[in-house]
């Protein structure tokens, strides 16, 4: 328990994120100017910029919202005490080897 306990998830998360969303972002930009003709990415007009950030973001969203499902899960199953109660083949009765195992089920059943 700490300042930093619990952020590995939440740091891959956000990598995983911020990498889509960059990678995105340049190819639609790349697209853009050779739909439109224009000689460079830094003549683009300002509309043809804000969808292609918006198309980005839509792309990122697919990465994101997974990962943001299985967190308020497991919340949720914390708040309420079920998550004790729905992994009964777990061997250890570490805490963080409960929340991979419960993880794993929830990708199974995904």
């Amino acid at each position: 328990r700490g300042l930093y306990a619990g952020t590995l998830p939440a740091v891959a998360a956000n990598v995983a994120e911020n990498s889509v969303l960059f990678a995105a972002y340049g190819t639609l930009q790349k697209l853009a100017v050779n739909l439109t003709g224009v000689p460079s990415v830094k003549e683009l007009p300002n509309l043809a910029s804000a969808l292609c950030g918006s198309a980005a973001a839509f792309f990122c969203s697919f990465t994101l919202c997974p990962t943001e499902l299985i967190k308020c899960k497991l919340q949720a199953l914390r708040e309420t005490g079920a998550m004790n109660s729905c992994i009964v083949s777990g061997k250890s009765s570490a805490r963080s080897s409960r929340s991979v195992h419960f993880c794993c089920v929830l990708l199974r059943n995904f």
